[in-house]
């Protein structure tokens, strides 16, 4: 045990017991095992198979690749939701570590000139909470894939509702015309690849809403990230 363990201890996100400074970062090994993979079907149809079918991808032709990391449920839920609700930005690194041990091929598998989006919040959410989770993931993933980063080039509105504060049909129609491109931000360098990460998909209608502003002439590839799918 080196003499960080004793200097700043690490504790589990989920059991809250001391842990050892090791590759599971706040998640001890009991519940490291625990997480678990979501079944492979189509976000947006439930074809089963793969997490983006054949007649789905005909929709959007730019979309290369969908990738969902876990199944939305404990301990991965409980991490996400400390991170979104209980003011713990530290466990982004602890998320973002993870998803790099146990899916760094897809990382390796996207074009080198990559760009890693976060699926934006709400500029009052950020206000108030003081960060994005999902950016903050999205920036360490960046950080270990070695894939550039922008933070800024998907808006969305100040005033949208938050998703899990609705339901499954008043999610459907919630982010009509809430996103938008900063055209200025990145005027001098259109982004022709890009990997967009978002935390929980549910009925896949944010990532729809945001692949209709992304599927732009600049942007001639697109590839989709989830940390888990509820």
């Amino acid at each position: 045990m080196i003499i960080l363990d004793y200097l700043i201890p690490r504790f589990c996100a989920v059991c809250q017991l001391k842990i050892e400074r090791n590759i599971n970062y706040n998640l001890c090994n009991k519940y490291f095992f625990l997480l678990k993979s979501p079944p492979k079907k189509c976000i947006f149809c439930d074809t089963l198979g793969q997490f983006l079918c054949h007649l789905c991808k005909k929709h959007y032709p730019k979309l290369q690749n969908i990738h969902i990391t876990f199944q939305y449920e404990a301990p991965i839920k409980q991490i996400i939701q400390q991170l979104k609700f209980s003011l713990k930005p530290y466990l982004a690194t602890t998320i973002s570590q993870i998803i790099w041990q146990q899916h760094k091929i897809f990382f390796q598998s996207l074009p080198s000139k990559t760009t890693i989006i976060p699926m934006p919040s709400g500029r009052l959410r950020v206000a108030k909470r003081g960060y994005n989770p999902v950016a903050l993931i999205a920036q360490d993933l960046s950080k270990l894939s070695g894939l550039p980063y922008d933070p800024n080039y998907l808006l969305k509105s100040a005033f949208s509702i938050p998703q899990v504060e609705l339901s499954r049909q008043e999610r459907l129609y919630n982010l009509q015309d809430h996103f938008s491109i900063n055209y200025r931000h990145n005027s001098k360098a259109p982004l022709e690849s890009i990997l967009l990460i978002d935390d929980v998909i549910t009925t896949g209608r944010s990532f729809e809403m945001a692949l209709d502003k992304l599927n732009n002439p600049q942007t001639k590839q697109l590839f989709g990230l989830f940390i888990a799918q509820s």
